[in-house]
């Protein structure tokens, strides 16, 4: 009985295990087919991804290249907010960091120290780094707007025809005027202001002009000069000190049309562009070229009366730094008055030029001495008021020609005062009364012009208002170069004596170089 038992547990336990062999078996088979389709799935997936264009390596790359823009721009704001720190830091005159800030505004005071280097931090990735950068570049606008001062804006007017009248009149040959503007001429102009800077240039040229208008330029050399202000410690305190520096830029030229305030300036209905104007920003102190060529401009230069330059610009005012200025100004100044005598002489110039008999000018005792020359007078009103005591340097006699060579000249001079000194009346003048006109060497004449220099003696005091006196004859009286002909070649005589021809002559430039006491404030 118990063994019977023990054969049908048995049984029945072996057909379990056969059961649970069967569904071994089968969930092997389930797993296989799970693995095949996983595999068949990642196949898939795999393929799906090489296959797909926003793939893992397309997004690595994205993310690269957006970090890579990311750091260039930062780099390109910062350098920028850099560059306008400079520029705060050179109108406000305080001395430039000698080291990019480590954050925030420096509190020794040698700089602004706002804008630094090192907005994009490795280690974080740069973020927030352009958040900083926007952070500081407010800074920097606030600090601006808390030290804003309101700039006097000033147009300087100069005539070239009065401050370079001989190279004015070789400009009316050439076509080339180089100038110079100095920080004095501002200075005497407004002393105290500084920080004078650039905002626009334009051009008057007065004479007969054609309807094509002119083709000119005007050009800068790109350095030049400013008065900056800066604050430097003397004796514990901190004080301000005006000094000239130099602004290096390339140079810069623009062309011209129209004669009449020629330039670049605001044009009404025109949006405003993202360029300077031509010149804008340099300093008032430059060197410049102004060229109009004859092979261009179909014009007679001998109409062209003046060149005015306008220069428009900015500038600050301090009134302790007007009190160095007229200090510093000199009392006693030069200044040169000239005078053509195409346009303020003409009856003069037609004496020498057409006339070989005396036209009421000159009477002498001898026949030959009045005949060449000329008598002109200065007067009050041809000389700017407000100038005291007035004393003569020289006397320069610039001849224009048509292209006759006139170096072999020679130029005598005298005024009335040195006559009266000497006890020599109008009358009484021989070529011995007059004294001689130095002249350069024959390479330093810019042929076929001529020029003569006469020397007033430091121990002589003469006045510019006088009369004057020139005598104009060749080295030698006999030089056929310079006798008046007739058509057949054989010299004209008057009263018997051979004339000179001076028709050749354009023109003739009288220039009084003198000295004065201007009436300055007492600083």
């Amino acid at each position: 009985m118990q063994l019977q038992l023990l054969k049908t547990v048995e049984l029945n336990a072996a057909r379990q295990n056969v059961i649970n062999a069967i569904d071994a078996e089968r969930s092997a088979q389930q797993q296989v087919r799970i693995a095949e389709l996983e595999a068949q799935f990642a196949a898939e997936k795999a393929k799906f991804l090489a296959t797909e264009f926003f793939n893992p390596q397309l997004w690595s790359f994205l993310a690269q290249e957006v970090k890579k823009n990311y750091r260039i721009y930062l780099t390109y704001g910062t350098i920028a907010a850099w560059l306008a720190q400079r520029a705060l830091e050179f109108e406000r005159g305080i001395e430039p960091r000698r080291r990019f800030a480590d954050s925030g505004p420096d509190s020794n005071g040698s700089g602004l120290n706002v804008v630094r280097f090192d907005y994009f931090q490795p280690a974080h990735q740069g973020l927030l780094g352009a958040d900083a950068l926007l952070r500081d570049i407010a800074t920097l606008e606030n600090e601006k707007f808390l030290n804003e001062q309101r700039k006097k804006q000033i147009t300087k007017v100069i005539s070239l025809a009065s401050r370079h009248p001989f190279d004015f009149a070789q400009f009316l040959e050439t076509g080339i005027l180089p100038f110079a503007t100095g920080l004095d001429e501002f200075d005497e102009d407004y002393p105290g202001h500084f920080q004078r800077r650039i905002r626009n240039v334009r051009l008057n040229l007065f004479g007969l002009i054609g309807q094509e208008g002119i083709k000119a330029t005007l050009t800068c050399s790109g350095i030049s000069q400013v008065v900056v202000r800066e604050f430097v410690e003397e004796n514990g305190q901190v004080v301000p000190m005006f000094v000239a520096k130099s602004l290096r830029r390339l140079p810069e030229g623009i062309a011209l049309t129209n004669p009449q305030g020629g330039g670049i300036g605001p044009v009404p209905l025109m949006p405003e562009g993202e360029m300077l104007n031509p010149f804008e920003g340099h300093g008032v102190a430059a060197q410049w070229i102004f060229e109009m060529p004859k092979y261009a401009n179909k014009i007679d230069y001998n109409t062209i009366t003046d060149i005015q330059i306008l220069i428009d610009y900015t500038a600050l005012d301090d009134s302790d730094y007007r009190q160095e200025v007229i200090r510093r100004l000199p009392r006693q100044r030069g200044a040169v008055r000239t005078f053509s005598f195409r346009l303020e002489f003409p009856d003069a110039l037609f004496h020498l030029k057409d006339s070989p008999l005396p036209l009421n000018m000159v009477r002498t005792s001898d026949n030959f001495t009045g005949l060449y020359t000329l008598a002109v007078e200065t007067e009050k009103q041809d000389f700017p008021p407000n100038e005291q005591g007035r004393k003569l340097k020289d006397v320069v006699l610039y001849i224009r020609s048509k292209g006759k060579d006139f170096s072999p000249l020679k130029i005598k001079m005298i005024s009335r005062s040195k006559l009266s000194s000497l006890g020599i009346e109008e009358s009484g003048l021989v070529p011995g009364s007059f004294e001689d006109a130095d002249t350069p060497p024959p390479d330093k004449i810019k042929k076929p012009n001529y020029i003569g220099r006469w020397q007033v003696s430091q121990a002589s005091v003469v006045d510019v208002i006088d009369r004057w006196y020139i005598l104009i004859s060749p080295n030698e009286p006999e030089n056929d170069n310079f006798l008046k002909k007739d058509l057949s070649g054989n010299p004209i005589l008057v009263n018997g004596n051979k004339v000179f021809d001076f028709s050749e002559i354009e023109d003739v430039i009288l220039g009084l170089n003198y000295t004065y006491v201007a009436p300055l404030p007492q600083a």
